[in-house]
């Protein structure tokens, strides 16, 4: 019964899930091989009160993505995007998060415990998105 129970918690059945960070956008705060716990949006109001500083979690295309946000912006329509940026990146995102995309919101960083899937992966071939942003990270 645990172990169904810890699936589930991987596997975002609960309200909060794990996520192992694979790049280093977040140092000095996170690290790769951290894991941080995300606590899903699952209402307006939750996405209501996200604000410049909190860090949230996104998806574009199929990457998972951790960065902070700068600052929301709302048109004459009232529909908002979020301006996010990682600690660690000289500059903000090219294209804003619309809410659609934001997962949820972090809520508590775990140090350490998601090395063994960092090392896991580093056998596989990395995306091609995660390596342009790599190579991004470190021009600027």
């Amino acid at each position: 019964m645990c172990a169904v129970a810890f699936y589930w918690f991987c596997i975002g059945v609960f309200p909060v899930y794990p996520t192992v960070i694979l790049t280093g956008s977040m140092e000095p705060g996170i690290h790769p091989g951290d894991v941080i716990l995300v606590r899903k949006l699952s209402s307006e109001e939750e996405l209501d009160m996200l604000s410049a500083g909190t860090v949230i979690s996104y998806h574009r295309d199929k990457i998972s993505i951790t960065h902070r946000i700068l600052e929301i912006r709302e048109d004459e329509a009232g529909n908002r995007q979020f301006i996010t940026k990682g600690d660690n990146n000289a500059s903000a995102d090219a294209a804003p998060v619309s809410p659609n995309q934001i997962a949820g919101r972090v809520i508590r960083v775990v140090p350490r415990i998601g090395i063994p899937v960092l090392l896991l992966n580093s056998s596989r071939e990395v995306p091609e998105e995660i390596q342009r942003g790599l190579r991004e990270e470190k021009t600027e």
